[in-house]
């Protein structure tokens, strides 16, 4: 009788395990969908995008106007640097040749600056306090702007990687302490 019970018992919670599993509710099958068109942008988000944008860049660009200011006493410093290097001895050809790299990219980049500081000043689509007036003319002073500020990065960029890799050649070399 307790062999009955036990596999009564174990056909019952098997049965329950089962009938747990199914589904509690029927799938119906969806009907033919239409295809979702993309939602476009209100005129407002898109006027408080383009304004966002606008300031950001903006901010760039006095970035790299503060940044060339300061420029003719950074590149003093590193002349400075080299002549302290060459009294010791060191050799400093390498870093020369980045400077001079560096010197020509900065003058090479100078036109990308100065567009994007006169499309900052025409402020084209906004009015003086960066509020959308044309959303068009908006969209295309800030697509503008992004493409000058990236030609200024890209020509900056190798000649100042090239010119921090050259510096630290004329780093003092630390040295180990020894243990007693």
């Amino acid at each position: 009788m307790k062999t009955h019970l036990k596999k009564l018992f174990l056909l019952f919670t098997l049965l329950s395990l089962v009938w747990l599993a199914l589904p509690a509710q029927t799938v119906l099958a969806a009907g033919p969908q239409t295809p979702s068109t993309p939602s476009t942008p209100s005129p407002e988000r898109a006027k408080a995008r383009l304004e966002w944008a606008f300031a950001n860049q903006k901010l760039a660009v006095e970035r790299i106007r503060i940044n060339l200011e300061y420029q003719d006493e950074f590149i003093a410093g590193i002349e400075e640097r080299i002549a302290q290097a060459k009294e010791q001895g060191k050799d400093v050809s390498a870093v020369e040749q980045a400077l001079a790299a560096y010197k020509q990219a900065l003058v090479q980049a100078q036109p990308y600056y100065q567009q994007a500081l006169a499309l900052v000043q025409a402020q084209a689509g906004f009015d003086s306090n960066g509020k959308v007036t044309d959303l068009e003319k908006a969209r295309q002073t800030v697509q503008a702007l992004a493409e000058s500020l990236k030609q200024y990065r890209q020509t900056l960029r190798e000649p100042l990687q090239a010119l921090r890799e050259a510096l630290k050649t004329l780093r003092p070399q630390k040295t180990e302490p020894s243990n007693p």
